[in-house]
């Protein structure tokens, strides 16, 4: 059966006693910022991170005061975070390594110490690249996505659970990442800010009555959850917790009267520099004036040209054309000439006396000539008829003129 690391019924109690809590949380936003800045939003996250309103309130004074923008606080080192924000703050060293490799982080992406570009990108893209940030926690990154990009995510840390566990509302093997699963299942979107304010004020009232202890209450849970085998400590990547100098891990180095954590390297990620005493070797001086060395041409010596030999020239074989066979004629059968039938001879007429053939054939071609003339036809002649209606005319008009 699985057990749910928070009791319904209980949580559902301590949201109507500290529902209608406004707890002052402090801001932290560039100078000519028109809305609120996604690096300031992660500032203050980290400052809140298992700690009190108030607390961070101061530390942001601090910050304000010591640096111009936040580039100056991306460079500088973590001792030098520490002094700032007092060496009295909760888990102060550990606090300033995370925020630092956060900043570089952030600039070596944007080449500029900003978050403005996940504005105009979806809520999936915006909670992809803050969770993945060097560095990050998982309290600090919803509280940078709900202040400055209003996601519906209640942030958890260790504190807030360990404070739930003491009121019996959540298990005892419970861890801040089980819980905040278990919030974004079972808190609605609209209620997820009235539940972070809450929490905050369920977190500080709890850290109050604890005094002087409650800074130690992540430390309770910690040592709770090891015993149990439960490993719920945030760890760096494998470069930032290599062992340094003595071999003790980042963060856990006694701090001294300063408030600066004790170990040879401040920086896990620098190497001091080494100094190899070397044997002086004295150098002997080179005479500035140096004697003119004598130089003798050589002999010029004829370089006969070489002739190149002459490539003779390759006959190239002639082509003959080749002789296309020439077609010879079929000679056909010529078909022999028929003998053509002999004419039959025609009887002679008998010759007639000239004379009278004569005078008959004249006869007929002179008759012949009568027949074919023809009557001349006569000729009409057209009369002139006279010109009488033109003088009766002309009379008239004259006649006319007259009288």
């Amino acid at each position: 059966m699985k057990i749910d690391p928070i009791r319904a019924t209980k949580f559902a109690t301590l949201l109507k006693k500290h529902g209608a809590a406004q707890p002052h949380l402090p801001t932290l936003d560039a100078p000519d910022a028109e809305a609120p800045d996604g690096i300031g939003s992660l500032i203050i996250g980290y400052l809140l991170w298992d700690s009190t309103p108030a607390l961070a309130a101061a530390a942001v004074t601090a910050i304000r005061r010591e640096t111009v923008d936040f580039n100056e606080l991306r460079v500088l080192l973590e001792g030098e975070i520490v002094s700032i924000i007092g060496k009295n703050y909760p888990h102060a060293f550990e606090r300033a390594e995370r925020l630092r490799r956060a900043l570089n982080d952030v600039y070596k992406r944007q080449h500029r110490t900003s978050l403005d570009h996940l504005r105009s990108q979806g809520r999936r893209e915006q909670r992809a690249y803050v969770e993945g940030i060097s560095g990050m926690i998982t309290f600090v990154a919803h509280r940078t996505l709900v202040a400055a990009y209003q996601h519906p995510l209640v942030p958890i840390d260790d504190t807030i659970v360990e404070a739930l566990y003491m009121h019996g509302i959540a298990d005892p093997l419970a861890t801040a990442d089980m819980v905040a699963s278990w919030m974004g299942k079972h808190v609605r979107a609209d209620e997820a800010p009235r539940t972070q304010r809450a929490l905050i004020a369920f977190s500080e009232e709890t850290w109050k009555a604890a005094g002087r202890s409650g800074a130690k209450l992540r430390e309770t849970l910690r040592d709770r959850h090891e015993k149990a085998g439960i490993v719920s400590r945030p760890k760096l990547l494998p470069e930032a917790v290599a062992p340094v100098g003595d071999g003790v891990p980042a963060g856990s180095h006694p701090l001294n009267a300063a408030g600066v954590p004790m170990r040879p390297n401040p920086h896990p990620t620098r190497v001091p520099l080494q100094i190899v005493a070397r044997p002086l070797v004295r150098v002997q001086p080179v005479p500035l004036i140096v004697p003119l060395a004598v130089v003798v041409p050589a002999p010029k010596v004829a370089v006969k040209p070489v002739a190149k030999p002459v490539a003779k020239p390759v006959a190239k074989p002639v082509v003959k054309p080749v002789a296309k066979p020439v077609a010879k004629p079929v000679a056909k059968p010529v078909a022999k000439a028929k003998p053509k039938p002999a004419a039959k001879a025609r009887p002679k007429a008998t010759a007639k006396p000239k004379r009278a053939s004569q005078a008959r054939a004249k006869a007929l071609a002179a008759s012949k000539k009568s027949s074919k003339k023809a009557p001349p036809k006569k000729k009409s002649i057209k009369r002139a008829k006279p010109a009488a209606s033109k003088v009766k005319r002309s009379t008239g008009r004259k006649k006319s003129k007259s009288r």
